[in-house]
């Protein structure tokens, strides 16, 4: 739940383990259960960290906020983990 009105921004995602051979990982910041302009898309698997800096999502006192995964392809979908963060900015 947000603390505060503010922004989103500087979704930070990286891999723990490695993607399966051809899959692609879509993160997408959801708020109140909609999704946002914040997204991040790869297939990178070399452990890389990714960063979306150039969205920002206005988020109002008392909204929900989830970071939705969505991996697709590759031969066992769903089997990465992830490390995430995400900034709120007065």
């Amino acid at each position: 739940m947000i603390p505060y009105n503010g922004t989103l921004t500087n979704l930070l995602i990286k891999p723990i383990s490695a993607l399966p051979s051809g899959a692609v990982a879509v993160f997408t910041v959801r708020v109140n259960g909609a999704d946002t302009a914040l997204e991040l898309t790869f297939n990178n698997s070399d452990g890389t960290t990714f960063k979306e800096d150039t969205d920002a999502v206005s988020v109002n006192k008392g909204d929900l906020i989830a970071i939705r995964m969505q991996e697709t392809g590759g031969t066992d979908p769903n089997s990465t983990y992830f490390g995430m963060s995400i900034q709120l900015k007065p």
